[in-house]
């Protein structure tokens, strides 16, 4: 097998991973929500897990980096096809 062929088959492990990882999350949101637990409850332990693991893997320094690029994003617009209080097509 040849370096190219490697690299995509790697990507496409890597897409399949997410989008499993993603399938797993909005099902045990979806199920935690349906049980009475509240949204901003929800985020905070996500997030609070999320934080832990990456300060516990990679350094309190580069953790803070990495929350304050997804910010970065979030302001930059990435999500803002399905915000509720913007004009325009929503998923």
């Amino acid at each position: 097998m040849n370096k190219d062929q490697n690299e995509k088959e790697a990507l496409e492990l890597e897409k399949k991973k997410s989008a499993l990882t993603d399938e797993l999350l909005y099902s045990t949101a979806k199920n935690l929500t349906e049980n009475g637990i509240e949204l901003p409850m929800l985020l905070d332990r996500i997030l609070t897990f999320g934080a832990a693991q990456a300060v516990a893997s990679c350094g309190v320094s580069t953790s803070a980096e990495i929350f304050r690029s997804i910010a970065k994003q979030i302001e930059a617009g990435a999500f803002m096809h399905i915000d509720r209080n913007c004009e325009g097509e929503k998923y």
